[in-house]
Formats: structure tokens, sequence, C-alpha cells
């Protein structure tokens, strides 16, 4: 009997993934955790590992991905997982809080339960978005700055010399801003690849401390 019921819930918990599956779309999810897509919504960019072109194919019918730079892909679990940094279970668990769709039988006091926190979700993942984009546009904007005063640094040492009456003041401002744009790149980079779990984290802490 034992036996007999653990095979029904197991059963079950199938049907309900794939009654999940088939209420997302693949592109949808994508856009949800940032990743950027272009105007047809079936090419977008792979953050995760510091994409910066259109490399990774999202097919909605089929509801699967591919990134044709590292030959990866897969369902809508896996790329949860890719995007989110986690487990099997727990990107199971990630996309029933947001189709709203439980993995087991509910009264109608959870399923209310489930719709409120499915939009309270996606409504967290558009701000977390918004934030991080906004952040990484602040970074990219100091950096060019930087950036343009190491090379302007640069050209002076290049035509005048470092023994001209400016050249030790052109030295310095050339270590000084070289540091600062690579190390800003460095920053960029690390919020790009940062897991969702950790972003969320640091999104959370930061708007607690503004409030």
């Amino acid at each position: 009997m034992r036996g007999l019921l653990s095979g029904l819930q197991k059963g079950a918990m199938i049907l309900a993934i794939d009654d999940i599956i088939a209420r997302v779309q693949i592109s949808r999810v994508a856009e949800v955790h940032g990743v950027k897509l272009d105007h047809t919504k079936r090419r977008g960019v792979a953050t995760w590992r510091k994409g910066r072109n259109f490399s990774v194919s999202f097919d909605d019918s089929k509801n699967c991905w591919h990134d044709f730079v590292s030959d990866e892909g897969g369902g809508v679990v896996s790329l949860v997982q890719k995007l989110r940094g986690c487990d099997k279970k727990e990107a199971v668990q990630w996309l029933s809080d947001f189709t709203g769709v439980p993995l087991h039988e509910m009264n109608d006091v959870e399923r209310r339960d489930y719709s409120r926190r499915r939009a309270a979700a996606e409504r967290e993942a558009h701000l977390l978005t918004a934030w991080r984009d906004d952040l990484v546009a602040t970074m990219r904007a100091r950096r060019d700055l930087y950036f343009h005063a190491y090379h302007r640094a640069r050209k002076y040492i290049q035509r005048h010399g470092l023994d001209s009456p400016g050249g030790e003041l052109a030295a310095d401002a050339y270590e000084l801003y070289e540091h600062r744009y690579q190390e800003l790149d460095q920053h960029i980079d690390e919020l790009l690849q940062k897991p969702w779990p950790a972003l969320l984290e640091q999104f959370r802490t930061e708007s607690e401390s503004s409030a």
C-alpha cells in the first residue's frame, strides 16, 4: 500500500511538472531573469557567461534553449537552473510559484496564496532586473569617463614624454584611471554573472537600507 501511494504521488508530481512547463514560455522566463532578447524574442544574450551577442536561441513552441557558443541547452527547468544558479528541485519550485501551478493538490486558501506569491515574485523580478540594469548603466558611464581620461593621459605621454612639464602628472593620471576603469569592468562582469539568489539578496538589502 505504501509503495502504491508513493507511486501515485510521484505520478502526480510528474503531471504537475508537465502542467507547469505547458503553461510557461521559455522566452518569458529568460526575460523575467533579465536576459536581453532581440525583437523576435527568439535570440538572447547569455548574461551568465559574460555574453554580449544574441548567441542563445529560445523556442517557445518547444520550450527549449540552446547556447551556440558553449553548446549548452535544454528545457525550461535547465534554463532556470542556469539563470538562478540552483538545483533542479529549486528550479521546479520557482516555476511552480511563477506559474501558480501547485506541485500538489491545494485548497482554495492555498490556491489564493499561490496566486499572491506568483504576482509578488514576478513584480520583484521586474524590480530586480530594472535595478540591476540601472546599476550596470551607471557603472558603465563612470567606466567610460575613466577610460577616456586614461587615454588622454596616454596620448599626452606619447606626444610630450614623461620629462615634459606635465609628464609626471600625466603618468599619475594614466596609472590611476587605468586601474579604475579596469576595476569597474571587473565589477560589471561580476554583477552580470552573479547568481540570481545572491543578486536578489543584494537587491533586498540595498532596498531596505534606502527605505
